[in-house]
């Protein structure tokens, strides 16, 4: 129901929309205007668009209370703010924790665990419950005070809230003072700081905090860095390698620094240390690569054969390949054929014929589980997450049936497709539009499988395919889709 908030909410976002269109019109020529004429003005709306940090973190707060995800087919509002708004997944995850922060109800004082020492009397239990209680009433306060900050005095830049909150993940549960508290310090150093100043400002502040954590029972938390452990792999960069960063805790650390110790000398198995050029620097990241392989090598074993990665090529793509042509794997890492041959993967073949529309040979099954051979053949048509846009290799996927298997759907490949867990769970295998959740679907034109949306307003949605450029790696996608045409010769019509 339209209220009269929500009716001054459309009015004043017109007025914007309206401004900055005019705005723009305006700057399409800068040859007459004047910077000593315009930046009081350009200073005063970018201190205008600071508003639209809290603006965006309340508008992601509702976005999720309300389950917006289901207007895009999902259960997660992110998809939402990604499809709708155009967001990143990155920026659209800060909005949703910075609406988290701002809006949701903190939550209450963990039960005070009894204290580690059987003989303590009842007067230290009730000590380390009022201090939890005045922990608790602190950041309170301190959350109170952060939000009317934010809406009724000077706006803060959404980059400087990202920046707090990514620093924030350092910060120990039961750090003194905690979240909230620093939170509003930062706020106030944001007024006087750089981005750079103020990130190293709060690390300070953090490592403080965190020397003076204390769990409910009044003892330093012994899991406070196996909290903080993570690990993440970036997308390959333009040279095809990637970024990695992490934290773990003690345990783990002295696993890897063990690891780590043959790197500390010049020379390997193969090499002599007097021919051994590698830098340290480089001779860890060698290390990292033996390691992992030993790793994968003994659990193959085990696995039914199955080998760490596959290559998904053409025969085309074969017969052309060159020192820098990059074959498509299954972890949706491209290698060039030097890495291939570093990795030994040159040792082993396997070929999934496919037919003229890029469909993989019949594997029929009887049972539910698809069978090793048929998860290796969707890669020869598939490769990634069929779901549009998305990108998820074919070893992070799950073998989904079009067809229910509970509704009769048999495990074969023309029933068959690869699915993402984010996406496989986000699937109605009812095919009826119910909650707003559509389903996977195989295109009987085209033969592709794509994503059928929920039905709306009686109207019946095409079936959307996969169209981002890691689905057209896949070797079947090569072989049917019309290659580009070749550039015009300069001075053609």
């Amino acid at each position: 129901m339209q209220t009269t908030k929500h009716a001054e909410i459309d009015s004043a976002i017109a007025q914007v929309a309206t401004g900055l269109t005019q705005l723009r019109d305006l700057m399409q020529d800068p040859s007459d205007l004047s910077f000593e004429l315009l930046h009081p003005h350009f200073e005063h709306l970018e201190r205008a668009l600071g508003n639209k940090a809290a603006i965006d973190a309340a508008f992601a707060f509702i976005a999720e209370r309300d389950d917006a995800g289901r207007r895009v087919g999902s259960s997660k509002a992110k998809d939402y703010l990604t499809t709708r708004l155009g967001l990143s997944d990155a920026e659209a995850a800060a909005r949703l924790r910075n609406g988290k922060n701002l809006f949701a109800p903190l939550p209450e004082p963990e039960p005070t665990p009894p204290p580690a020492d059987p003989d303590a009397d009842d007067a230290a239990r009730a000590q380390a419950e009022e201090e939890a209680r005045r922990r608790a009433d602190r950041e309170r306060r301190e959350e109170e005070k952060r939000r009317k900050k934010l809406f009724e005095e000077e706006p803060i830049p959404e980059r400087v809230l990202n920046l707090i909150e990514n620093e924030l993940r350092s910060l120990s549960k039961y750090a003194i003072p905690g979240p909230s508290e620093l939170r509003n310090q930062a706020l106030e150093q944001a007024k006087r700081r750089s981005l750079d100043s103020l990130r190293e400002w709060l690390r300070k502040a953090i490592r403080k905090a965190n020397k003076h954590a204390l769990n409910p029972a009044g003892e330093p938390d012994p899991h406070a860095a196996t909290r903080k452990r993570r690990f993440s792999i970036s997308r390959q960069d333009a040279d095809g390698g990637v970024h990695i960063s992490g934290y773990l805790d003690a345990s783990s650390a002295a696993i890897l620094a063990s690891a780590f110790a043959p790197a500390k000398n010049k020379g390997s198995a193969d090499l002599s240390a007097e021919d051994d050029t590698r830098t340290y620097a480089q001779r860890m990241a060698d290390q990292l690569t033996a390691a992992l392989s030993s790793y994968l090598s003994a659990t193959q074993k085990t696995s039914d054969g199955l080998g760490s990665f596959f290559v998904a090529t053409t025969l085309e793509e074969l017969e052309a390949m060159g020192g820098d042509t990059r074959f498509a794997t299954s972890t949706g890492i491209e290698l060039t054929p030097l890495d291939l041959l570093r990795l030994g993967a040159a040792q082993h073949d396997f070929f999934c014929a496919v037919d003229e529309k890029g469909f993989p040979l019949e594997l029929g099954r009887t049972k539910r589980t698809a069978s090793l051979w048929q998860k290796l053949a969707l890669a020869a048509s598939e490769l990634v997450c069929t779901h549009p846009e998305c990108h998820r290799p074919w070893q992070d996927c799950d073998v989904h049936h079009l067809q229910a298997w509970s509704h009769g759907g048999a495990t074969d490949l023309k029933n068959l497709t690869l699915l993402c867990r984010r996406h496989h769970v986000d699937n109605n295998d009812y095919r009826d539009g119910r909650n707003g959740m559509g389903h996977a679907e195989r295109d009987p034109g085209t033969g592709r499988v794509g994503y059928r949306a929920a039905h709306t307003s009686g109207l019946s949605p095409t079936i959307e395919v996969n169209e981002h450029p890691a689905a057209e790696q896949a070797p079947a996608r090569r072989l049917t889709d019309p290659p580009s045409p070749p550039p015009s010769p300069p001075g053609a019509a």
